[in-house]
């Protein structure tokens, strides 16, 4: 990321960003003074993943529903865990309590590693993260509530999203993205994005992203800078009101 900010912006020099280092550090992390919407030109999403809501099998409910209802009953007696603090994990989790005024203590571990198995020891009665638990789900240890897209998730196709099991408000996607130096002349992102959006609708792409969870998107350049600003707009007050601090 940082020899993309101080690189020439001809086109030859590009970097890979995931949304929590294009959006999520510079809010949690405010002495970076990273500005993404001017310190880099971006260029495309190269894909998008989803989140799924994981409970152990200990716990007294089985849908979102359940979960919020026995939050509100016995608040700050669920421990969500995460896999760090001010990571994508954490993020969503307190987006969710956020949204569902629910007090759930949130218990930070490092990395999925340490969080999974502390959720199927019962530790952690829930946690918000990628498709990685999906083996212990398949083995009947974990159940999984909910995806977090506003569509369904291919990992999980019969689970429904969160907005569909009776929160509407809540949506948590994590993405890829190309990005390009400060200055990149519109031109040559224009060209980097036609070849990149061309390359992802190849079936073989396809067929890996969808392997490891990933959905392709196709956007213009301008529709990124939308994306990224809108994450900033939405989960900027979550991390402010959470107290959430890198620094």
């Amino acid at each position: 990321m940082q020899a993309v900010l101080n690189a020439r912006g001809d086109g030859h020099l590009l970097s890979y960003a995931f949304s929590g280092s294009l959006v999520i550090q510079p809010l949690v992390t405010p002495s970076l003074r990273i500005d993404p919407n001017k310190d880099y030109a971006p260029v495309s999403i190269l894909y998008e993943t989803k989140q799924a809501i994981y409970t152990n099998m200990a716990t007294p409910f089985n849908d979102v529903k359940g979960l919020i209802a026995y939050a509100k009953a016995n608040p700050g007696k669920l421990n969500g865990g995460s896999s760090g603090i001010g990571g994508t994990s954490h993020l969503a989790l307190e987006l969710f309590k956020s949204i569902t005024h629910i007090n759930i203590v949130h218990v930070p571990y490092k990395g999925e590693g340490e969080s999974i198995p502390a959720l199927m020891g019962d530790q952690i009665q829930m946690t918000i993260t990628p498709a990685g638990p999906k083996q212990f789900v398949d083995a009947g240890r974990l159940r999984v509530l909910a995806t977090t897209g506003k569509e369904r998730w291919s990992v999980f196709p019969d689970t429904p999203t969160v907005m569909e099991a009776g929160v509407p408000e809540f949506s948590f996607t994590l993405w890829i993205a190309l990005i390009a130096p400060p200055g990149t002349p519109s031109d040559v992102v224009a060209k980097l994005n036609s070849a990149f959006n061309g390359a992802l609708k190849s079936p073989e792409v396809l067929r890996r992203l969808q392997a490891v969870g990933g959905d392709v998107v196709i956007e213009t350049p301008a529709q990124v800078t939308t994306r990224i600003l809108a994450d900033f707009e939405r989960l900027g007050p979550v991390i402010r009101e959470s107290g959430i601090s890198a620094n």
